[in-house]
């Protein structure tokens, strides 16, 4: 049996090492595993041990498995790719076509907006010249620096057969988010204990509203902006994308989850104290940002 394995790793080697690219991550996965044989173990007897015995941090292999080395050099390749700010685009790639042109420069505009994320603006709002539907203003502000799934969850996806074309999906948060909520109202009950009943009052009304409206698979609707904003009047999407956005709103679509659940939410919020939705956003930032 164990001359079987030795004769497999073999031909691997054999297999995989014409392939050629800039880093050949085929040949180092194929080095990689043979560094973490172990030739004294029985592979019937313990095939861990055979395949991954030798595996030591202390003697330099970073790697136990194939699959990490992958992950790590492609992620590597992808940061490089993405910091050339166009150079590969044009010496490299020589991209002609102008949807692929446009679809890296997406692609880049995504990974710089996740990594450089402008400066927090803790200053205070002017709370007396909001409008009865600017929580969702307030909501899409907070949104900018990576808070998600307070009142709804919104998620950026492309149409399932036009990779160019932008789709939101729009839907109640998940069961997981209680977490979040708990934690926040730790951090209220130590620093603000002023606030706590109007804040725990706020998260009680909405676990029961997402408990209410809560489906395994609910219907989902596609509209446009002018859709959605008909469908779900309640909510102000236009100024919360327009925030979110930049007023880029051309040609998205929204696939859009839990209907009712969003309706109801724009009226509670709607009715509740400015003060105290500024405050619970704030709370639940903390809480991300630790």
């Amino acid at each position: 049996m164990k001359w079987c394995w030795n004769l497999l790793c073999s031909f691997l080697l054999l297999e995989l090492a014409p392939t050629q690219a800039f880093v050949d991550i085929n040949m180092l996965t194929a080095l990689q595993i043979h560094k973490n044989l172990n030739g004294s173990e029985d592979p019937c007897r313990n095939f861990w041990n055979y395949a991954c015995g030798n595996y030591s941090a202390a003697n330099g292999t970073k790697y136990v498995d194939n699959f990490q080395l992958v992950e790590d050099l492609y992620a590597q390749a992808m940061e490089e790719f993405m910091e050339s700010e166009g150079e590969l685009i044009e010496s490299d790639l020589e991209l002609n076509e102008e949807p692929a042109a446009r679809l890296l420069a997406q692609m880049r505009a995504y990974y710089k907006a996740c990594i450089k994320d402008p400066e927090i603006d803790w200053s205070e709002p002017d709370l007396h010249s909001l409008e009865p539907n600017d929580w969702a203003l307030e909501t899409a502000k907070f949104r900018r620096h990576g808070l998600n799934a307070v009142f709804f969850d919104e998620r950026v996806d492309v149409e399932t057969n036009d990779s160019l074309r932008p789709v939101v999906l729009l839907k109640m948060p998940a069961l997981s988010n209680s977490y979040s909520e708990r934690r926040a109202l730790q951090v209220l009950q130590r620093n603000h204990s002023g606030s706590v009943e109007a804040i725990s009052r706020l998260v009680d009304q909405l676990r029961q509203l997402e408990a209410t409206h809560r489906q395994e698979e609910p219907l989902v609707q596609s509209w446009s902006l002018a859709g959605l904003t008909q469908h779900i009047p309640e909510i102000n999407w236009q100024g919360y994308f327009h925030v979110l956005l930049s007023g880029h709103l051309e040609g998205v679509l929204f696939e859009v989850s839990d209907v009712d659940y969003l309706r109801e939410l724009g009226q509670l919020l709607s009715n509740a104290s400015k003060s105290t939705i500024n405050l619970y956003l704030r709370l639940r930032l903390t809480v991300l940002l630790k």
